[in-house]
């Protein structure tokens, strides 16, 4: 028999599972949810790669298990190794409790798929790509699961449209704290700045962004260009930022984590390219109060045309160049914008919310893993 609703006071261990992915993309998302669930009867561990990055995501009393990517034929030993680590941790804590493995990116799904499987635990995966959605291989990862989670709707519109379409996915979108006040255009005094926040790899369209720089700055000279990110590209874009002969303009800032104070410095946050996977920066931006202006297609919901951002076609350089030329030109209604898009994120992207969300999902899987099979003769 089913309880009617599942015993919210049974302590669970939850096995979250981050891989590079996870760690690029969203990782304030990932300690938000650490430290929203300090006060509930939940015991967090922490699957990660060995490198101080990787590490960096842990909060609270969170227990860290870490893994190096092993030299083939090596990978089963090296997955064994990690089981058995978290079997102890487990072992140690209540054996009793429920356990609920959470792979926080369907790269890390083999990791949390064997884990799951070894430890007898409901698997949860967290879909944040659209890539992959039609290969076989990831197919069958996904069927595995015990529950999807994307966070964001257009995420959800692609899984329903792809071989996976009769599965049920929830969206649970992703935490952020929201500021009081929008920064954009809020020092008059200061030259008018744009920020760039990402993976520096040729598919990230920095190098659209410099080019429309260039034509930004024919009619407005003082606008300064911040790029947050590092990656393989970053030399090509450094160069083509001398050959435009904008590198006055262009500072290349690195990586910074987190990057919210550089982006509470800027005004308009730029996103140049629609890529195929979801990344928590255009959220911290809405969150911010940046006015934003994004490629049409960017994985990210709440980005509405001339309401809480502006929108061109994707890689169109030219089109690029003047959104970003209407803000300078508007900086009232760019605040506007803004503070629309900062509300949106208070509304919809509360961390109590997401936390509260993500209990709910695990709380109905735990209540699944208790239901009593009665005997036959009854």
């Amino acid at each position: 028999m089913v309880a009617d609703s599942p015993d919210t006071s049974q302590r669970l261990i939850l096995c979250l599972v981050a891989d590079e992915e996870v760690i690029e993309r969203f990782p304030a998302a990932v300690r938000f949810l650490q430290v929203g669930l300090i006060d509930e009867p939940v015991d967090v561990i922490l699957v990660v790669p060995d490198h101080k990055r990787a590490r960096s995501l842990a909060s609270g009393p969170t227990t860290v298990i870490t893994h190096r990517k092993p030299a083939w034929p090596l990978g089963h030993w090296a997955r064994h190794n990690v089981i058995a680590a978290v079997r102890q941790k487990i072992d140690s804590l209540h054996r009793h409790a429920g356990v609920i493995v959470h792979g926080l990116s369907l790269t890390a799904a083999p990791i949390a798929g064997a884990l799951a499987a070894e430890l007898g635990a409901e698997l949860v995966l967290k879909v944040t790509s659209v890539a992959g959605l039609h290969d076989a291989e990831m197919l069958r990862t996904l069927d595995r699961a015990s529950a999807l989670i994307t966070p964001a709707e257009v995420i959800r519109e692609a899984i329903r449209a792809s071989p996976m379409g009769a599965k049920s996915v929830e969206v649970v979108p992703l935490g952020v704290e929201t500021d009081d006040a929008p920064a954009a255009f809020n020092n008059p005094q200061a030259a008018p700045s744009l920020i760039f926040a990402g993976a520096l790899d040729p598919r990230s369209g920095v190098d659209t962004l410099l080019h429309a720089t260039k034509r930004v700055l024919r009619r407005y000279p003082n606008v300064q260009l911040f790029i947050l990110g590092k990656g393989p590209a970053e030399a090509d874009f450094r160069h083509l930022a001398k050959v435009l002969d904008i590198s006055l303009n262009v500072t290349f800032v690195g990586r910074l984590e987190p990057p919210r104070p550089a982006m509470r410095a800027a005004d308009i946050f730029c996103l140049p390219r629609a890529l195929s996977v979801y990344r928590e920066e255009p959220i911290h931006a809405m969150a911010s109060g940046l006015a934003i202006v994004a490629a049409q297609g960017v994985l990210c919901d709440g980005l509405v045309h001339r309401q809480t951002a502006l929108l061109f076609p994707d890689q169109d350089e030219a089109d690029l160049a003047v959104q970003i030329g209407w803000l300078l030109e508007n900086p009232r209604a760019a605040q506007t914008i803004a503070a629309t898009a900062q509300a949106y994120t208070r509304q919809h992207h509360a961390v109590s919310h997401m936390v509260t969300a993500y209990l709910r999902i695990y709380r109905r899987l735990i209540a699944r893993l208790g239901t009593l099979s009665l005997p036959a003769n009854q």
